[in-house]
C-alpha cells in the first residue's frame, strides 16, 4: 500500500476508535449509574445504532475538518502555494491544526517534513 493510503486509513480508524470509546463510556455509565440490564446492549438494534453513530461521527468529522481547513486558509494559518504540486503549509499556532491535518490526511495528501518547526507541509493532488 502507498504511504498516503496508510495515513488516510490511520486517520479514519483513529476517529472511529475514539467514537467507539465514547460509546463504550456511555454504556458503562448506563450500566453502573442507571442500572440498565446488560441485555439492552446485546440487541441487534443497539448494534445497528452503534454502527450508525460511528458512521455519523465520521461524516461529521469530515465536514468539520473541511470547515476547519477553509477557515485556516481564510485566516492565513494555512497557505497553498501556486506551484504545480500545491504545497500546503500549516502554522503551528493554527487553532484548528488537528482538524486541518485530519483533512489533509483523509484526502490522501502526503505530509512533507517542513524546514522549520513552525510549519508542516502537505501536497494536494
Amino acid at each position: 500500500m502507498k504511504p498516503s493510503t496508510v495515513d488516510m486509513l490511520r486517520a479514519w480508524l483513529l476517529v472511529a476508535s475514539l467514537s467507539a470509546t465514547l460509546i463504550d463510556a456511555v454504556v458503562l455509565i448506563a450500566l453502573g449509574c442507571f442500572g440498565m440490564p446488560e441485555r439492552a446492549f446485546e440487541s441487534a438494534s443497539f448494534r445497528w445504532g452503534v454502527v450508525a453513530a460511528v458512521a455519523l461521527t465520521l461524516a461529521m468529522m469530515r465536514m468539520l475538518a473541511r470547515l476547519a481547513f477553509d477557515a485556516a486558509i481564510a485566516g492565513r494559518h494555512a497557505t497553498v502555494s501556486d506551484s504545480a504540486c500545491q504545497i500546503v503549509s500549516i502554522s503551528a499556532d493554527c487553532p484548528f491544526r488537528l482538524l486541518v491535518l485530519f483533512h489533509v490526511r483523509t484526502h490522501r495528501d502526503r505530509l512533507v517534513p517542513s524546514r522549520t518547526s513552525t510549519t508542516a507541509a502537505a501536497r494536494i493532488p
